[in-house]
């Protein structure tokens, strides 16, 4: 508890992976609603295009998330380093 009151323990991570799970679901009914959106303007294409924009939407959401991700990892891996020089003083 200490940690996570002086900030040395991150809340953001385990936030970001709750936001992505919620982020795929949001892509997965955007599938549909373009999907059946799509099915009355192109017809025959509308399945295709909205596969190729959930799976570019899927690998894009995953980049970001990750992209914030590291930033965390980075700091982490920072903390440990400092830590271990400290014990080795």
């Amino acid at each position: 508890m200490n940690e996570f009151l002086t900030f040395r323990r991150m809340i953001l991570p385990v936030i970001i992976q709750v936001v992505w799970w919620i982020g795929n679901l949001a892509i997965v009914f955007t599938f549909f609603g373009s999907w059946a959106a799509l099915n009355e303007v192109v017809g025959g294409l509308s399945f295709p295009v909205s596969i190729l924009v959930a799976v570019v939407s899927f690998f894009w959401w995953r980049c970001l998330c990750e992209f914030l991700m590291i930033v965390f990892r980075i700091n982490e891996t920072l903390s440990d380093i400092r830590r271990e020089l400290r014990e080795k003083e």
